[in-house]
């Protein structure tokens, strides 16, 4: 996974990605630790129902996506995005 790309503001990121949509989220699929300590490689999955497709497939509605947003826990340290 690659976390390291700066966008100016909401509308930046928008542009460059491949999917955007709105949706609810159904279940937090809980942290992922690549390497306990080394905490950029800490992540949370969700599964997320697509509710609308802003941008990208319109299939997309409806189903059940993966989100990974950085951060998470391993038992004794909690890492948030601010």
């Amino acid at each position: 996974m690659l976390w390291s790309v700066y966008y100016e503001d909401d509308k930046e990121l928008a542009e460059a990605a491949d999917l955007v949509v709105q949706g609810v989220v159904k279940e937090d699929l809980g942290s992922n630790i690549g390497k306990e300590g080394t905490y950029y490689t800490y992540y949370t999955d969700v599964s997320l129902e697509v509710t609308k497709v802003i941008k990208g497939d319109p299939n997309e509605n409806r189903k059940i996506i993966t989100i990974s947003q950085m951060g998470g826990s391993d038992g004794s340290v909690i890492l948030k995005k601010t």
